[in-house]
């Protein structure tokens, strides 16, 4: 069986009240999941459990390193959470749209929460956010 091997280097932009920002040069992590929430179609006298597909979900989980300032991490993630909804593009490495690099696309997310001061004495200041809700589609096409 053929294989390949990948290293991760995931592009992500955010955008908010301005232009588009790409976050990728902060981040340390990026994890989406995407699905679609189960809803119960049992019906008197199935002997089981019966399932049909709802809407959509996606989950959007990043790790930055925190910095302040015009164009910060903060600054960028405060207008994400100001704004009330967002988009964002994420592929795994720069380059065109393709099999190869699908891009994951969220219009009108929501970012709940983010931590702006996170500091431990003698490490690098982190922040993860997650984003949530909107409509997601996943887009292999230039």
């Amino acid at each position: 069986m053929a294989s390949t091997t990948f290293l991760s280097n995931a592009v992500i932009t955010v955008t908010g009240s301005g232009a588009p920002v790409e976050i990728s040069a902060q981040g340390s992590t990026c994890a989406i999941t995407a699905g679609r929430h189960s809803l119960t179609s049992t019906a008197f006298g199935d002997t089981g459990d019966r399932y049909t597909p709802g809407l959509n979900f996606w989950n959007c989980s990043i790790e930055l390193y925190l910095d302040y300032g015009s164009g910060s991490t903060e600054a960028t993630l405060y207008d994400l959470l100001s704004n009330g909804s967002f988009s964002m593009t994420v592929h795994p490495v720069s380059g065109v749209e393709a099999a190869t690099n699908p891009y994951w696309i969220l219009e009108n997310g929501f970012l709940e929460s983010f931590t702006p001061i996170n500091s431990t004495t003698g490490e690098l200041a982190m922040v993860t956010f997650s984003a949530s809700g909107g409509d997601w589609s996943r887009d292999i096409v230039d």
